[in-house]
């Protein structure tokens, strides 16, 4: 009877034993939007997140510069990726400006095939070279998570995707965008410069719906113009304009738009709309 039982109970033990684990993975597992910025290697690192618990993770490698741009600011971690067998690569420093322009949240290194170098001083010194790179762009490179793709990498950093998620699940979600600025629209009156007035002589350039500079005294404001029909050159018309920002504008301020360092229009504010 005991010899069955024992058996029985190692079994047990292991069982329990397995549901830890899981238990463990289930605690490591993040929602967290994360990014890797890097070579070819990302492809792999990423999937390796993925085994560990990390489900909401992006491979940029192949991405256009716009399309990192758009990922990195809807992203809470940024990885720089970087290939532990080649070290920092000017490419390393082209990942560290878009995360450090982009990234709202926290921007951190990571090394891939950290288990084909034998020699730890090397990793100790390809180390050193990524906090030294992160601090010229982030002040905060000194203290950057940095972590290794590798278990049996030779270094006392995190090391292994177990480590790594676990590593991520201790992060922050990034700061939530600032709310847009509301828009603001005013009415105005404009007198087009006829064509002898204008940069160019002899041509006629009528004032049409687009997007202009106008100058109020020493600032420079973009705005969306829409006029119904185009104000020719020489004629007066009512016009409405759209700023992105609210301005402290009011009725009577005076502005010219400008195009190419000459002015075509001048106008007066009659009203603000909202």
């Amino acid at each position: 009877m005991i010899r069955l039982l024992l058996p029985l109970t190692v079994i047990l033990l292991a069982a329990c034993s397995d549901s830890k684990k899981d238990a463990q993975a289930m605690e490591i597992t993040t929602d967290l939007q994360v990014v890797v910025l890097g070579g070819p290697t990302c492809a792999e690192f990423v999937n390796g997140l993925k085994a560990a618990g990390v489900s909401k993770v992006q491979d940029l490698s192949g991405e256009s510069l716009a399309g990192k741009a758009a990922a990195l600011h809807a992203a809470s971690v940024a990885v720089i990726l970087v290939d532990a067998t080649e070290g920092p690569l000017p490419v390393t420093r082209e990942d560290t400006i878009l995360a450090r322009q982009f990234c709202r949240g926290t921007v951190m290194a990571a090394f891939s095939k950290s288990a084909l170098v034998e020699d730890a001083e090397l990793l100790d010194l390809e180390e050193m070279e990524v906090r030294d790179l992160l601090s010229k762009y982030n002040p905060l490179g000194a203290t950057a998570a940095v972590v290794f793709d590798s278990a049996s990498a030779r270094t006392k950093l995190p090391k292994g995707f177990g480590a790594i998620a676990a590593v991520l699940s201790k992060m922050p979600p990034a700061d939530p965008p600032p709310p847009a600025k509301p828009k603001q629209e005013v009415g105005v009156h404009l007198h087009v410069l006829v064509d002898t007035e204008t940069f160019k002589r002899g041509m006629a350039r009528p004032l049409s719906s687009g997007s202009y500079q106008l100058i109020f005294g020493d600032k420079v404001v973009p705005c969306t113009l829409q006029t119904p029909r185009p104000v020719q050159p020489g004629a007066t018309g009512s016009v409405m304009l759209t700023f992105p920002e609210t301005l402290n504008l009011g009725g009577g301020d005076l502005f010219v738009i400008g195009m190419q360092d000459h002015v075509i229009a001048g106008g007066v504010i009659m009203g603000v709309s909202r």
